[in-house]
């Protein structure tokens, strides 16, 4: 009996989330959000959050210091440590970072993902204005100076394990081979430099840090509120079952396009793309879950070790120092098996710990055991 492990558990066919930052985002359209994405459609999402918000073009977005019962919705990301944006004179440091650490750990919001914002100057990886990843300075002499908007140490105390790489992808689906229809969109000239790389997740080292960053799919001009249907057509679905991979889709649901005419936050055409994805769902055609667990589930699987008639789940050391039995619980876990199943003989571990049997089912369908945990 030979056992593959598949990516995608079966009988799905694709796996999707959706990663919003919560800029431009007003109460009203919060609640508006609220109710149609959490309660009515009763979608598996976790959302992003500002910590704080000292932007003064935007002094009636949400944020958790001035709107706290944000904390009722799940959370798995934070937008970094607030929007700092046109801040006037209020300033960034590390001083204001543990502010955000206070009301997070208050509020007990224990985010996983982080997004760099615009020109924060506490990002990590996204654009010119990253001094969050550097602890010091050095000037054109080569003098070194400390780094005051340094705060990678607090983003990991904080248990953010999955960074934004600060880029958008046009492949639709990671994590699987380029195909000619991929070649097309990112340009054959680029293709051939030999630097295109489709893999969701890669391992980084901020400081004395470990962290992975990820991918998201999308565009820069239709990243808000009607640009999602526009990104979430029926074309990116198809696409997306064909190819089995997975995808994170960028957004900003709080913002508003200037050509919208829609006097509902939530206009027609985004509202039908996300009755298409549950549809989707239902059928299970595609799994959809918060960015965190598609994350977890890809560093999960991608850690599993198979021998004869055993597979190993080992822990990766920088998201699961230790892997346990809650770590996998409500996952599924999918293998093409050729030859024989025998139930009897298959011994799953957990970090060299056999699982009890009472702790998993198993199922056996058209050539394919699934665990489900």
């Amino acid at each position: 009996m030979k056992i593959i492990k598949l990516n995608i558990p079966y009988p799905y066919k694709a796996w999707l989330s959706i990663s919003n930052d919560p800029d431009n985002t007003t109460e009203e359209a919060w609640k508006e959000l609220n109710e149609i994405i959490f309660q009515e459609l009763n979608l598996n999402w976790a959302n992003s959050i500002f910590p704080v918000n000292y932007n003064l073009n935007l002094k009636d977005q949400i944020s958790l210091e001035s709107h706290p019962f944000i904390s009722s919705q799940p959370t798995d990301t934070i937008h970094t440590w607030g929007d700092f944006v046109h801040a006037g004179s209020q300033g960034f440091s590390r001083k204001e970072a543990l502010y955000s650490l206070k009301l997070l750990k208050e509020a007990d919001i224990k985010p996983k993902v982080w997004v760099d914002h615009s020109r924060f100057l506490g990002n990590l990886l996204h654009g010119r204005t990253n001094l969050g990843g550097k602890k010091f300075h050095l000037d054109a002499s080569g003098v070194k100076y400390e780094n005051f908007e340094y705060t990678a140490d607090y983003i990991h105390e904080l248990g953010i394990r999955y960074i934004w790489d600060g880029h958008l992808t046009s492949i639709v689906g990671q994590n699987r081979k380029i195909c000619l229809n991929d070649i097309k969109k990112i340009g054959i000239k680029k293709y051939l430099k030999g630097n295109i790389d489709n893999k969701l997740l890669q391992k980084i080292k901020i400081e004395d840090f470990e962290f992975y960053t990820f991918k998201r799919y999308g565009k820069w001009r239709t990243a808000d509120i009607l640009g999602l249907s526009k990104i979430m057509n029926e074309s990116f679905f198809k696409e997306l079952i064909k190819n089995t991979g997975f995808s994170i889709v960028y957004t900003h649901l709080g913002k508003r396009n200037p050509s919208q005419l829609s006097p509902n936050h939530i206009p027609f055409e985004t509202l039908e793309s996300l009755k298409k994805m549950k549809l989707l769902i239902e059928q299970k055609e595609i799994i959809f879950t918060s960015v965190s667990r598609l994350l977890d589930y890809c560093v999960i699987q991608s850690n599993i070790l198979i021998k004869d008639n055993s597979i190993h789940f080992q822990s990766d050391k920088i998201r699961f120092n230790k892997l346990t039995f809650n770590d996998l619980k409500g996952y599924q876990f999918s293998f093409k098996v050729n030859g024989r199943f025998d139930n009897k003989k298959l011994v799953i571990y957990i970090d060299d710990d056999i699982m009890g049997l009472n702790n998993y089912q198993t199922e056996f369908n058209d050539g394919i055991l699934s665990i489900l945990i």
